[in-house]
């Protein structure tokens, strides 16, 4: 009798180990993104065409959950987006994985006619805004930039990037190879020395400074899906795109102070700080 409780309790212990931070994300998250309760009014669209529905439809939902997170407690915001960090953190590939099938399932449930669901990507932003209001800008701004990493730049190649159909035209591509030297977000992805390769658009890019082969910059990246469901990485605009952040012996040079410190910081300092202050909030 004891060993079957014990194999009981085991079990569980088990089967709760494996409730991932995303998981937690997710499932909290839909608590407020599905049956969003929404002004009766909002609903009596009866003599509405389809399409004005699906106009209609989606500032109902969003305006509702806007009200409830803005009359949240600053703790539960901050609760919230802690959640989204670790679940992020945990598995940036998979996390923007996830997000993009909540974008596909909720399309899904507005075609079939639904009037009380939302996107967990727009509660996101929703979430966000309301970091900023409660005087969290910065960390709002980080929170959802799945990888900041040093790097060694080995390889810049410039390409030409076709749009495709309807609207198609070519716009210049910069790919660029490096070395992952350390790393202040993405430990789940990279190690130390792992090889990656970015890119951005030439037409994102707001400085005229330039990378340059063999040396050493602050990279933000994002995690952009394929339709094939790989990843490929780009630079994150209006981060990286608006200045360049070299690391010159083991010195970070950030002359607009972009990232809240000095112009000129020891790299270990820059990194515990932001740590402390945009990650571990």
């Amino acid at each position: 009798m004891q060993r079957l409780l014990f194999l009981i309790l085991f079990s569980n212990l088990i089967a709760q180990n494996q409730n991932t931070a995303i998981d937690d994300w997710f499932n909290t998250i839909k608590q407020y993104t599905r049956n969003v309760i929404v002004p009766k009014t909002s609903l009596n669209k009866s003599n509405m065409t389809f399409e004005e529905k699906q106009k209609t439809r989606i500032p109902d939902a969003n305006m509702e959950t806007l009200k409830k997170i803005e009359t949240m407690d600053k703790g539960i915001i901050l609760d919230l987006a802690r959640k989204f960090n670790k679940a992020m953190l945990e598995n940036p590939v998979l996390f923007k994985k996830n997000m993009i099938d909540d974008e596909i399932e909720v399309e899904q449930e507005i075609k079939k006619g639904r009037y009380d669901v939302m996107s967990i990507d727009i509660f996101t932003t929703i979430l966000k805004d309301n970091m900023k209001k409660k005087g969290y800008e910065k960390q709002a701004e980080f929170l959802d930039i799945p990888l900041i990493l040093k790097v060694r730049i080995n390889s810049i190649d410039t390409k030409t990037y076709k749009t495709k159909a309807p609207v198609s035209f070519s716009m210049p591509k910069t790919v660029i190879g490096g070395s992952v030297i350390d790393i202040i977000k993405g430990e789940s992805t990279f190690n130390k020395g792992d090889e990656l390769e970015f890119y951005y658009m030439d037409m994102w890019k707001k400085t005229e400074n330039q990378f340059e082969l063999n040396q050493e910059y602050l990279v933000c990246l994002a995690i952009k899906i394929t339709e094939k469901r790989d990843y490929e990485l780009a630079l994150v605009p209006n981060v990286n795109t608006d200045g360049i952040y070299l690391v010159k012996d083991n010195i970070l040079l950030d002359e607009t102070k972009y990232f809240g410190t000095d112009t000129r910081i020891n790299w270990g300092d820059f990194k515990s700080r932001f740590l402390n202050k945009y990650v571990n909030f």
